[in-house]
This record gives C-alpha cells, structure tokens and sequence, in this order.
C-alpha cells in the first residue's frame, strides 16, 4: 500500500493513515489488518533537503516520529508507524523537460530523478517477491465500497478524515462503555457468591478496558472514560455493598431459628451462634470496605450478645423451675428415708447445673443461686 503524497507528509496525510488503519481494524471483509503488513510513503517534489530517495526518507520519517512524539498528538499514527515501520521514499522534481513534455519519457527526466524512480521500483519488486497474495482490480473495488460504506454510514457529518478518527474514537468508547455495563449486568447475577472476588474482579476489567485505549483517543476523551468507568465501578460496588445488609438478615433469620431450639441447652448455642457469626463474617471480608466490614461486625456482635442473653435466662428459668418441680415430687415421698434423698437431690443439681455449663456466664450461675435454692458449686 502506498501513500502518494506531494511535497510532504502532511498532517492530513497522517490522518488519513489512521483512518484507514481504524477501518481496517474494523473490518472483516474485502479490507482488514492484513493489508496493513506493509506500507509506503512517497514523497513527490521533495524540496525541503538535497536528501533523496529511501535513505533521505528514512531520516525524514524519524522526524516525524519525533515531532509527534514531542507534539504529544497522533497517538494512535505514532504507535502505527512505530510498528510497522514503513519505507519513505523522497522523489525530487522530475525537471521540466517531463513538466511540459507530451510524450513522458525516461530521458526527459532529470538524472536525480531517474536515478531515485530506478531505486524506488527495485524497492517495490523486493516487497512483491515476498508477498504471498495479490489483489485484483474487483477486491481493490470492494475495498474502495467498504471504507466509502464506513463514512457514509456514519451518524456524524464527516468532512475531514480528523472528524472520521473522531467518531470512530466515539464509537471505540462506547463500545468500552457497554463492556463494561455487561460485566456488571452479568456480576450482578452472581453477587450472592462472594466468593468471587467481586471488588478485584470489577478493578481488573476496568483497568483492561483502560489499557486498550489508552492512547487511541484523545485525552479529553480518555479523561472522560476514566470518570465514567470509575462511577460505575462505584455505583455497582456500592450495590454489592448492600449484601452486608443481606448478611445481617440471614444472621436474624438463623438466631429465629435457633430460638426453637433454646429449651435444649445441649445444643451448645454459644458456640452454635459464634460460629455462624464468624461464617458470614469471613464470606464478606475484603468484598466490602473495612468501614463497612467494621460495622457489620458491630451489628451482629450487638444481635449475638442479644440472643444470648435470652437464651441465657430461659435456661437459668428452665433449670430453676425444672429444679423446683423435682423438690416437689420428693416432698411427696419425704417419709421414706430409704430413698437417699440427699443424694438423690444433689445428683438432680449436678445434673442441671451440667446441662447449662458453658452456656450461662459464671455471674449468671451465681444470681441464680440467689434467686433458689440451687447451689453453684465448682465443678
């Protein structure tokens, strides 16, 4: 592919490259990337230096480089002639004689420029030996339809190949956009498993999206991006915060659930209710932030102590009343001293003092012990 241009490669001519270059990503038919392997510029009229030919192109182009380098502009150009490298050929003025000839022969043109046009298609047959397909007048004729289609389909009115660039950019940019709406969407269907790392996840695609178009639109554009990337990165997280909210909820439900329970002091309800603490504690830890982590830990420490503490004087009323009622039925048999009843007594306390251990507070053992006739002993 060769960029005929006269007198310079101009800032207009850069444009067009990147144009073609943004088709050609963008196409799947007649002209794609591949016709992007290898590329000229061919300078006519060069009068800027006494530099010729391919050796005088191949500084000229280094300065180009240079001065978009420098000029901070044409990002994505730069990046295109950085790694394609293409050939730049400078031509001198073919001289008069061929200006106002009728015939256009080789001895009407001056001996520089005779020289640099023998260079130069020695250069082009090197490139076709190597070329392992060609294309035909009908394809170079879809090719033609298929850029013409990209500017003529476009929602914006196009009179510059730099306001072209512009709405591709724009299109790149929504696309980036909708990306990332659709991963979201879809993380959104999958929030109750936070296993998933939801915060690194969301982070790591955002800045995947960054990295792919950094440098291929403007500044102002990419700036723009960053900010709307990171509000919804924000909002979405923001949501996923509220499963804190749904972890406080299942823990509500579970402590309603263990509430049928309480009767049982066998159930090791202590230890039941901590353990289930520390489960969806651990399923949230660095999902949400450690603000909200903090609070969420408060709040269910404040509903586990709650429950405890009705737990803890259910089963102190149950064994005092368990305890009473049992006194009851041995006054009623109070004239047969062979029943042992000291012992039968004390075995009846140890029993029910068994059953509460761990579960009451030693405090608790003790106000009981005031409140009855049992007795707290060691052990």
């Amino acid at each position: 592919m060769i960029f005929n241009v006269h007198a310079d490669v101009k800032k207009t001519d850069l444009e067009y490259l990147e144009l073609l270059y943004l088709v050609a990503q963008k196409g799947e038919g007649a002209f794609n990337l591949k016709h992007f392997q290898g590329f000229d510029f061919l300078v006519r009229d060069w009068t800027q230096t006494r530099e010729f030919g391919q050796s005088g192109g191949f500084r000229h182009l280094e300065r180009i480089i240079q001065r978009l380098e420098e000029s901070g502009t044409n990002k994505q150009v730069l990046r295109i002639l950085r790694e394609k490298r293409p050939c730049c050929h400078l031509m001198p003025f073919p001289g008069d004689r061929l200006l106002w000839s009728q015939q256009g022969t080789m001895q009407e043109m001056n001996e520089q420029f005779q020289h640099c046009l023998k260079e130069y298609i020695n250069h082009i047959v090197q490139v076709l030996q190597t070329i392992q397909s060609t294309v035909t007048g009908k394809t170079l004729a879809e090719i033609f339809k298929e850029v013409a289609h990209v500017i003529l389909t476009s929602t914006y009115r196009i009179s510059s190949p730099a306001e072209l660039i512009h709405a591709l950019n724009k299109l790149t940019l929504r696309h980036v956009k909708q990306e990332f709406t659709i991963l979201l969407n879809e993380q959104r269907m999958i929030m109750h498993n936070t296993t998933q790392g939801m915060r690194r996840t969301v982070e790591l695609k955002e800045a995947e999206l960054k990295a792919r178009v950094q440098g291929e639109v403007s500044q102002q554009d990419f700036q723009k991006l960053l900010e709307i990337l990171g509000s919804e990165r924000e909002t979405f997280l923001k949501e996923y915060t509220l499963l804190i909210t749904r972890e406080k909820q299942e823990f509500a439900n579970f402590l309603n659930e263990q509430r049928r329970f309480m009767p049982d002091p066998t159930q090791g309800m202590r230890r039941t209710v901590e353990q289930k603490e520390f489960e969806l504690l651990s399923h949230v830890q660095d999902e949400v932030s450690q603000q909200d982590f903090q609070e969420l830990s408060e709040i269910l420490d404040s509903q586990r102590e709650t429950f405890l503490k009705e737990y803890t004087l259910l089963i102190i009323k149950r064994a005092m009343q368990e305890f009473t009622n049992f006194l009851h039925e041995q006054r009623s048999i109070m004239p047969d001293p062979t029943q042992g009843m000291r012992r039968t007594v004390e075995q009846k306390e140890v029993e029910l003092l068994s059953h509460v251990q761990g579960e009451v507070s030693q405090q608790d053992c003790t106000s009981a012990d005031k409140g009855t006739t049992v007795h707290c002993a060691d052990g």
